[in-house]
């Protein structure tokens, strides 16, 4: 099975990798694929790049626009910190998903894929599920090293 880690380090600019401020990420940086000509979506809030690499659409395609969105509720829109842990399942039943298009976890479960990830934010976990929790759509979710991690499919080894 071929495997592929992605880190993202948000905020992190490229110029601050170096042998001098960062140099565990500066070799690291050495050996593995990276790429400078990346740039972010507009608008560059966390949890609209997150949904925008994990879905590989652009925040209009996805749906997510903001880390603070409004949703039309019983005909008025009501204003939402998308980092609330509740959000995702609210936008859900509100919506009927958390985002408008597949992120790549759903894309591979079927295919006996694994998506194994660690968050720090405070908020949810927005890049993993448009349509359920990562729970609902894993059957197994756990704490691996203290970092969260999802199983997709399949075992995540």
């Amino acid at each position: 099975m071929r495997r592929a880690i992605i880190m993202v380090l948000d905020g992190l600019r490229r110029d601050m990798i170096n042998a001098e401020l960062t140099p565990n990420l500066a070799r690291l940086a050495g050996a593995a694929e990276s790429f400078a000509s990346h740039r972010s979506v507009f608008p560059s809030a966390t949890r609209v790049v997150s949904s925008s690499m994990a879905t590989g659409c652009y925040p209009a395609r996805h749906e997510l626009a903001g880390n603070s969105t409004a949703l039309l509720e019983n005909g008025r829109l009501v204003a939402h910190d998308a980092g609330d842990p509740n959000f995702l399942q609210h936008k859900r039943a509100v919506t009927g998903q958390s985002l408008a298009m597949p992120t790549l976890a759903e894309r591979v479960k079927d295919h006996g894929g694994a998506i194994i990830y660690a968050n720090v934010s405070p908020g949810p976990p927005m890049h993993m599920t448009r349509t359920g929790t990562a729970s609902s759509i894993t059957g197994s979710d756990r704490m691996v090293r203290g970092a969260f991690a999802s199983r997709i499919g399949t075992r995540a080894r």
